[in-house]
């Protein structure tokens, strides 16, 4: 906030200014402009403003208010606009012409603040503060008070409208009107019968909702209970419900809002079936009846619910509580609903299971067939999968034919499917370095065959592109392409979910045409790699299950500050780095904590490479090779990064799993390869030089020789 000096004030204002100056009232002009700035202030407020306290409280209160004044000036010019409180007064602004505001004390006199439990008499009744006694003593005529119910069913339709903003001294002041007691009674919680006590944006727009348009009816004729209630849940960080009577019109909170997507508003004070149907009305009204039988709340876990957000219809799962709500005499007049999100568990629950059960499936695989079986009856029961085509060459193909020439070998989910890739996919894989393809109906990218209506769901929005490719690396041996599930999200754990069963598909099918010996040393790396998914897979759940999540995690798991110093770190973690947690984190003090178990002529290369996928800002990896318990050991890691609101790095978060068995096969097979393609090579350069030999040469080295006995 700037504050102009006399000579700043426009020439506009010069009258206005001196009638202003003489006026008891404390006053000040403010500019509509990017920041707030105060062109002028009276003598009565610089005199409030003259304690250095009040002064600085005045600076964030014109913060507070300034963007609600822009606002407001534009929707209601020159009207009088109810401020809320500063320095225990109230405070209201009118518009000027141009791009000003004026500012004024509705009333010179402060809110009552000594003690009230002063010497009253004879009498030992506690009095009530001055606020509770306000409150008390409204009666009928209560629609004409500074915040009333009233108000806030009938935006714009008064001469004076009300932005309730907080004082950020006042405010805590009016609450303290009795702080010698130390009563928890002597404060006032009920925020919707007091917005002016709090900033919260949410009970702010709850206050000016015109509430006589739903069936609930303006918020003043509500039931006590229903307004205590729904005061209470507002604030709460979890998503929480109040079905009310029998039409069980819902009452929601903040964090509970994406139940309702788009539709909000229109689902607040409105019938439960007239916001999802009769069905969703009578399935709830029954398992209510059930429990109240049972004089139990309702349990229900891992309830699934098709909720049209993110502009189309998802399927989410989630644990719910109801808790019925009894009137004064007993009987029920409504319900109260905790309930937790858990899709993401659901779905890494069931891709989990998926992998497990294509790992198992393969491992008695004898041909590519086998292992093209088990992965369409193996994605059959899964929650992200609606049909799979598989694509690869005939057995009459050229071996490096492209994938132009590849045909639909199997198919689950879909009726007659594309005999050959379309041309569209062609192209994308041929763009693409060894990654799944994401193809969407939104984008464009989505060929119009691959849009599969299916029961109950939709229609198919989303395809996924698996290229696999051949062991060698010449070319691509297969593609799959699977069809999303219509109600299923694409997110960051959908993609990892078929990258992972793009890894297992080409591990699988390599598997099969290496010897026994090393088939058994590429399934445990197959396990391993399977381990390590699931864990990175873990890592997407929200911060507050990050504790529970390293307690069990397979694989090594460190949490560091954004500057690198380490302030958590597992016991896997520690063995992998053959180190004890006291060591580990006095080499964090040093410097880098693995530089210990570093080869010392590589420890800066493995710092650089640690901070190269710091800063990528996205989730890398990258290996690395120590010296651990005098032998060599090779660690994969993965980081991932955490920021603040402001974008400043606040955590680094890092798993690592040990590979040195997966190198030890890769070296083998690769050895192996070597020697089988140099022991081809060796026998197409001897044939050639039999090709070569004459004739004549030939028909000689085929003479018989005499018999000399």
């Amino acid at each position: 906030m700037s504050l102009a000096g006399v000579n700043d004030v426009p020439a506009e204002l010069d009258v206005f200014v001196d009638f202003l100056d003489d006026d008891d009232r404390p006053t000040f002009v403010l500019e509509h402009s990017t920041t707030p700035k105060v062109l002028f202030r009276n003598a009565a407020l610089e005199a409030i403003l003259s304690d250095a306290s009040q002064a600085a409280h005045f600076s964030r209160w014109i913060s507070t208010i300034h963007e609600s004044i822009r606002h407001q000036a534009g929707h209601h010019a020159r009207r009088i606009t109810k401020l809320g409180t500063f320095a225990l007064r109230h405070w209201s602004s009118k518009k000027l012409k141009g791009p000003w505001t004026a500012v004024f004390c509705r009333s010179n006199h402060q809110y009552e603040a000594q003690s009230p439990f002063k010497s009253l008499g004879p009498t030992n009744k506690r009095p009530r503060p001055p606020l509770e006694r306000q409150l008390s003593t409204k009666t009928s005529q209560q629609e004409q008070s500074e915040y009333t119910y009233e108000d806030s069913d009938a935006d714009s339709l008064r001469d004076s409208d009300s932005i309730t903003t907080v004082d950020s001294h006042a405010a805590p002041v009016l609450q303290e009107a009795h702080p010698s007691t130390g009563r928890l009674d002597d404060w006032t919680v009920d925020w919707l019968a007091n917005p002016h006590l709090t900033s919260d944006p949410w009970i702010h727009f709850l206050v000016k909702h015109d509430w006589s348009r739903t069936a609930a009816g303006p918020m003043q004729h509500w039931h006590p209970t229903l307004r205590q209630l729904y005061s209470t849940i507002l604030t709460s960080e979890i998503p929480r419900i109040i079905y009310w009577g029998n039409d069980m019109c819902m009452f929601y909170n903040e964090a509970a809002r994406f139940v309702v997507g788009e539709m909000h508003p229109d689902p607040l004070g409105n019938p439960l079936a007239q916001v999802w149907g009769s069905p969703m009305w009578s399935h709830l009204n029954q398992m209510l009846v059930s429990g109240i039988k049972r004089g139990k709340s309702m349990h229900n876990k891992g309830t699934e619910l098709i909720l049209f957000r993110n502009g189309y219809p998802e399927s989410c799962f989630f644990d719910f509580v109801f808790l019925p709500i009894p009137s004064p005499d007993g009987r029920f007049i409504g319900v109260l609903n905790d309930f937790i999100e858990i899709t993401t568990a659901v779905l890494q629950e069931d891709r989990q299971k998926v992998c497990k059960q294509l790992i198992e499936g393969v491992s008695g695989a004898t041909d590519v067939r086998n292992v093209w079986d088990t992965l369409l009856r193996v994605l059959r029961h899964s929650r992200d999968v609606s049909y799979a085509i598989v694509y690869a060459h005939d057995s009459s193909s050229e071996p490096d034919s492209d994938t132009s020439t590849m045909r639909a070998q199997f198919s689950s989910g879909i009726d007659a499917p594309s005999s050959v890739i379309p041309s569209s996919i062609n192209e994308l894989i041929e763009k693409s370095v060894n990654t799944v393809l994401v193809l969407e109906k939104a984008t464009g990218t989505l060929p119009p065959e691959l849009e599969v209506a299916v029961p109950d769901k939709g229609v198919v929005h989303t395809s996924y592109v698996l290229p696999i490719d051949g062991l060698y690396g010449q070319r691509i041996s297969a593609v799959v392409v699977i069809g999303s599930n219509p109600v299923r999200a694409v997110d960051a754990g959908s993609v990892q979910f078929f990258e992972s069963l793009r890894d297992l598909l080409f591990k699988s099918i390599a598997l099969l045409s290496l010897p026994a010996e090393q088939r058994r040393a590429n399934e445990l790396t197959t396990a391993l790699s399977y381990q390590l998914a699931a864990a990175t897979s873990k890592a997407e759940k929200s911060e507050r299950n990050f504790t529970e999540m390293v307690q069990h995690a397979p694989i090594g798991m460190c949490m560091d500050r954004g500057d690198g110093y380490p302030v958590y770190v597992n016991d896997v973690y520690l063995d992998l780095m053959d180190t004890d947690r006291t060591s580990f984190f006095d080499a964090a003090k040093a410097g880098f904590a693995w530089r210990s178990a570093c080869f010392q002529y590589k420890a800066d290369t493995i710092e650089k490479s640690w901070w190269a996928a710091v800063n990528s800002g996205e989730t890398a990896s990258f290996e690395i090779c120590v010296q651990c318990d005098s032998r060599l050991r090779w660690f994969e890691i993965f980081v991932q990064q955490r920021y603040d609101d402001n974008g400043v790095l606040k955590f680094i978060f890092s798993w690592m799993t040990d590979i040195s068995a997966r190198k030890l096969v890769e070296s083998v097979v690769e050895e192996r390869l070597a020697e089988a393609i140099e022991n081809r090579r060796a026998s197409e350069n001897f044939i050639d030089m039999v090709r070569l030999i004459p004739s004549k040469v030939r028909e000689t080295s085929c003479l018989t020789f005499p018999d000399i006995t």
